[in-house]
């Protein structure tokens, strides 16, 4: 599910704590970087639309 997409901002991220994002036909998902075997969540679209513009105005990379 993850192989088309990776991408990572680990040198902003304190202590490397990052998450890898794919756009599925189930919406998207979303993994631990470090741990991929524990699963994914999947969110609606307008969930993690939500979740990424309240992010951006707490000013969250």
């Amino acid at each position: 599910m993850f192989d088309h997409l990776r991408s990572q901002a680990a040198d902003t991220a304190a202590d490397n704590e990052c998450v890898e994002v794919a756009v599925t036909a189930a919406g998207p998902s979303v993994r631990d970087s470090k741990a991929p075997a524990l699963g994914t969540l999947t969110l609606a679209a307008s969930s993690f639309s939500a979740f990424v513009n309240s992010l951006a105005m707490d000013g969250v990379r």
